[in-house]
């Protein structure tokens, strides 16, 4: 199951039934039902202007669709494994992917086309599965994580790796740029959620719980100051 939302009213949900289906959260009704996924939809990720959302599925494919219309854009294959992670760049130029074959790799959303799959970098360097993918605000740099426990930042141009950041004692299920670009937050199996510096690879913070974590995020909410502590 993945869950994304659109600035709007509108929410997608990736069904175990292979389904995609946008809420109108407003009337809390289900909008429009995608199909052609063959088996779980496992990713979901909408284009920064929310015209677009890339799904990812353990049919071994991932797809483009356009939000408007309902219909899909684009179906991507190629993949040994299932397509466990997707991301669109923030000029949403370019789509990121992950998976059960260890790779990540990023396609250019611009030349894809129904029939149309011409990749861009092949992203070499995991040791397992990529559950998780992410671009930084800038668009300039990749983040990858996944069972081998080991956050890798890649040059989007190059494709080349930049950067490791170890830490974790199990796999990394999610993770997330903060605004700014010069962190990020993953959440583990290991029951944490850390806190790192980009520029360096050493951890800021951590989050420990009694769960098992599945996903993080950074947001620009603040705190209103009726509800903060008297100093």
């Amino acid at each position: 199951m993945a869950v994304t939302s659109t600035p709007a009213t509108n929410t997608w949900t990736g069904q175990p039934t292979a389904e995609v289906r946008v809420w109108n959260v407003e009337a809390r009704e289900v909008a429009t039902t995608l199909t052609g996924h063959k088996r779980s939809v496992l990713s979901l990720a909408f284009s920064p202007d929310g015209k677009k959302l890339a799904t990812g599925s353990a049919d071994f494919t991932a797809r483009l669709w356009d939000v408007v219309s309902g219909k899909m854009e684009s179906k991507l294959t190629g993949f040994a494994g299932p397509v466990t992670a997707v991301a669109i760049s923030p000029d949403g130029k370019t789509l990121a992917t992950g998976g059960g074959d260890f790779l990540v790799k990023t396609v250019r959303t611009q030349v894809l086309g129904p029939c149309q799959h011409q990749e861009k970098k092949v992203l070499k360097g995991h040791n397992g599965p990529v559950f998780t993918v992410a671009f930084s605000p800038d668009g300039r740099t990749l983040a990858s994580a996944g069972m081998d426990r080991i956050v890798r930042l890649w040059d989007v141009a190059t494709g080349n790796e930049v950067r490791t950041i170890r830490g974790h004692k199990a796999s990394i299920w999610s993770l997330a740029y903060d605004p700014k670009g010069g962190r990020i937050a993953t959440a583990s199996w290991d029951q944490t959620v850390k806190v790192w510096d980009t520029a360096q690879p050493q951890g800021l913070e951590v989050l420990p719980s009694a769960e098992m974590y599945s996903g993080c995020f950074f947001t620009r909410w603040q705190i209103p100051d009726m509800w903060r502590p008297a100093s």
